[in-house]
């Protein structure tokens, strides 16, 4: 996989990352307001926690993938952008799991591995480390 295969995994987060969200709110109200959807995901603890992971998730977004084009274009090691590519991925993935399975301290840990997997090819490209 190329490191912008791994830009693209991580776009495609940022939409299947708002569905927990999406059904949780068609389970509670039986459907889904699309004239206002902003308001219903403040209906219950459960239903804001599905969208808080989306949101944090398009936070992520921006940060990672600036990382990897700047690694890619300093020609860092490709093992390592894939390494960061793949542990930022898993790491998204666990995080929204955790995030709708109210697993706060897990999820915190989670969310530093993947902020440490953006981080990486940035700092390595920043610093000269490579």
């Amino acid at each position: 996989m190329t490191v912008f295969a791994y830009i693209f995994l991580a776009a495609l987060l940022n939409v299947f990352s708002k569905a927990p969200a999406v059904v949780k709110v068609i389970q509670h109200k039986k459907r889904y307001n699309n004239y206002n959807p902003r308001k219903q995901y403040e209906e219950t603890e459960d239903i804001q926690r599905a969208y808080n992971a989306h949101l944090n998730t398009m936070e992520a977004f921006p940060v990672f993938a600036t990382s990897m084009i700047v690694g890619h274009v300093t020609n860092q090691p490709e093992s390592l952008l894939h390494s960061c590519g793949l542990a930022f991925i898993i790491a998204r993935l666990a995080y929204v799991a955790a995030y709708n399975l109210n697993l706060s301290w897990q999820r915190s840990v989670i969310w530093g591995l993947a902020w440490l997997a953006s981080l990486v090819p940035l700092a390595m490209a920043g610093f000269g480390l490579l």
